[in-house]
């Protein structure tokens, strides 16, 4: 029967030649219309603002301004339901109960409003030709205006605010993707946390024409004529502006271009944003003071406090490995044992974990392929103070940065002694996960190793789930790593996202 119902209805499916008859692009244009005037019906929608109850308790708001297409707040009702966050405490849940471990994947999820101290927003030219700054619509090139996120912290709202008025006022041409045609392609914006500044970069598509040239300079002089200004209130007190010039083809999805010139225009010194993650309420025990730098040239986590969380939690388990290791030693002298030897770092950025770090080791090699990187963790290290005192030049002259990929700091005879003295190594990869050489010379490592203790470490900080479950597989299968712990902790809340912290020891053979 059903069968033959089924042929019924496709019979009286209009076909080739019937006056209703659709082609399937047809079909599917007529679909994305309905689609497109459904959120259209939606965003036009003039009710109060509706309330949202997460399970956690705690309540938010959400502004009428924000667009339901918000690719950051959908999921703020509960950050823990999102579909990636809930994939991850499945796959880490069915781990550790294969083994027989009574253990449930712990999530940590910190504030929901004001966490996002980066943003990266686009800027372009509408149809009326009015300039928008904004996100794109997720898989288009639709751009969103989000005035008063929520998510992000309210001088960078305070900012774009600024930046959107007075380029309106100057008639700035936005970038034009349709023509290419326009200068202002994108703005990042980002909040020192301890002064509340902020640190903007204007990325300018550079045309040999002195008008644009002045245009950009009128812009430049309106914003720090109004950074400048004395108001009971400031909302716009720049901490430094750069402009980037990014010339790629008018369809690359790069915001800034490799290739492309940076030139401070304002700000002190050199620039530099600078942040501490540890204060010594939440390490006392080393009080431990590491300045991190922060140019526009290098990666910086967008949610600063969430990441403290992080670097907290992995201290912490390093703190036990080196209490339940000095046990296993018999004599006096190495019962006393402070610190793991050597460390390795790879992904390091600059030095965001590492320099985080290290009151546990003798040594630690770092690196990272950004050319940006090294001269600030450097800085960093030359200003780290132990218990209010500067680090002895002894213990600095053990902790190295190299400008090197990951895959080119292991391959080769230095890269193979490095794996096999390091008796902790911390990778913190991109949303791509582990090079496949990594993998391998970690697995590799393992034999003949020359770390004092029996067992190494690896600690993993994962941003892409679906990459890390697939290195967890060339981890494990190779039978030379188990994973001992691992938590979530949600640091994009409201978005589909999850940043994993693991911990792998070598096998007991």
């Amino acid at each position: 029967m059903g069968t033959n119902e089924n042929k019924k209805r496709r019979r009286s499916c209009p076909q080739p030649g019937d006056p209703d008859y659709k082609t399937p692009t047809q079909l599917r244009n007529a679909r994305k219309r309905r689609k497109s005037q459904r959120e259209k019906s939606r965003g036009s929608d003039s009710t109060s603002p509706k309330k949202h109850v997460s399970k956690e308790g705690s309540s938010s708001r959400l502004s009428s301004s924000q667009h339901p297409q918000d690719p950051s707040l959908k999921y703020i009702a509960n950050p823990k339901a999102a579909p990636t966050v809930q994939a991850a405490k499945k796959f880490f849940d069915g781990i550790f109960q294969s083994t027989q471990r009574d253990y449930q994947f712990p999530i940590f999820v910190g504030p929901t409003q004001g966490w996002r101290t980066v943003a990266r927003l686009a800027v372009r030219q509408q149809k009326d030709q009015t300039l928008q700054v904004g996100l794109f619509v997720p898989g288009s090139h639709q751009l969103l205006p989000v005035p008063q996120c929520q998510a992000h912290h309210p001088n960078i709202n305070s900012a774009v605010q600024v930046l959107q008025d007075v380029c309106r006022q100057l008639v700035v041409p936005a970038f034009d993707e349709a023509t290419g045609r326009g200068n202002l392609r994108y703005i990042a914006i980002s909040v020192e946390r301890s002064t509340g500044k902020q640190q903007v970069v204007l990325v300018w598509k550079e045309q040999e024409s002195d008008s644009t040239t002045q245009i950009l300079d009128r812009l430049i002089a309106k914003l720090i004529s109004v950074s400048d200004q004395k108001r009971k209130e400031k909302i716009f007190n720049l901490h430094s502006l750069w402009v980037h010039y990014n010339n790629t083809w008018k369809h690359a999805n790069s915001i800034v271009d490799r290739n492309g010139r940076w030139v401070q225009r304002h700000g002190e010194d050199d620039g530099h944003i600078q942040e501490v993650l540890l204060s010594n309420s939440n390490q006392p025990e080393s009080q431990l003071y590491v300045p991190l730098l922060f140019p526009p040239q290098v990666f910086r986590q967008a949610n600063l406090d969430g990441f403290a969380n992080i670097v907290i939690k992995i201290r912490e388990w390093l703190a036990e490995r080196l209490a339940s290791t000095a046990d296993t030693h018999t004599s006096k002298e190495k019962k006393k044992r402070r610190r793991f030897k050597q460390c390795l770092e790879l992904y390091g950025g600059v030095g965001t974990i590492g320099l985080n770090l290290v009151d546990y080791f003798d040594g630690l090699v770092s690196s990272d392929e950004n050319p940006y990187n090294k001269s600030c963790f450097e800085s960093s290290l030359g200003q780290i103070t132990l218990r209010d005192k500067p680090m002895r030049e002894s213990r600095r002259e053990h902790i190295v940065y190299h400008s090197k990929s990951a895959t080119d700091m292991i391959l080769g005879s230095q890269g193979r002694q490095l794996l096999e003295k390091a008796e902790v190594i911390i990778v913190d990869p991109p949303r791509k996960g582990l090079d496949q050489e990594v993998i391998d010379a970690l697995n590799a490592s393992i034999e003949g190793s020359q770390s004092s203790t029996s067992r190494k470490a690896l600690v993993y900080v994962s941003c892409g789930f679906d990459a890390f479950r697939r290195d967890y597989q060339g981890l494990v299968q190779s039978g030379r790593w188990t994973l001992d712990h691992a938590e979530g902790h949600v640091l994009f809340p409201g978005s589909d996202a999850i940043e994993t912290l693991s911990f792998f020891t070598t096998t007991e053979r």
